[in-house]
């Protein structure tokens, strides 16, 4: 018989900052799959990202650098800012996107490149998103 798995006593909320609906889903049901983890809100923007992360206060924000109306290295230092508690994962399949990392450093901020072929998705452990926390 198996057991039952007990309730985290602490749940993680999650923001995730992506202008693909794609994506965000994908990342969504991931997180979904963990009991410790949930979804706090999605955004496809700097601005509206920025807004949520004010109205939710999520312990943690993935995020990709490559927004329609602006370049993620620009809202990840408005959420040192306005969200200073908040942990920061980037998450990019281009390498271009992270030849910032300097700065993400610089801002304690978690860097993770999807290395698998086009048209395939990372698809990391609930470690992951833990290890962006610490």
């Amino acid at each position: 018989m198996a057991r039952a798995r007990r309730k985290p006593s602490v749940i993680q909320r999650i923001l995730l900052v992506d202008d693909h609906p794609m994506i965000r889903a994908c990342l969504s049901q991931l997180i979904a799959a963990e009991q410790d983890l949930t979804v706090c809100g999605e955004a496809e923007s700097a601005p509206q990202a920025l807004e949520l992360a004010l109205r939710t206060r999520p312990d943690l924000v993935i995020l990709d650098l490559a927004l329609k109306d602006s370049h993620g290295l620009d809202l990840i230092r408005d959420l040192r800012e306005r969200v200073p508690a908040a942990a920061i994962l980037v998450v990019s399949m281009h390498d271009a996107h992270l030849h910032a990392s300097g700065r993400c450093a610089q801002e304690r901020v978690v860097t993770l490149r999807n290395k698998r072929p086009r048209g395939t998705l990372c698809t990391p452990s609930a470690r992951c998103w833990r290890a962006a926390s610490i």
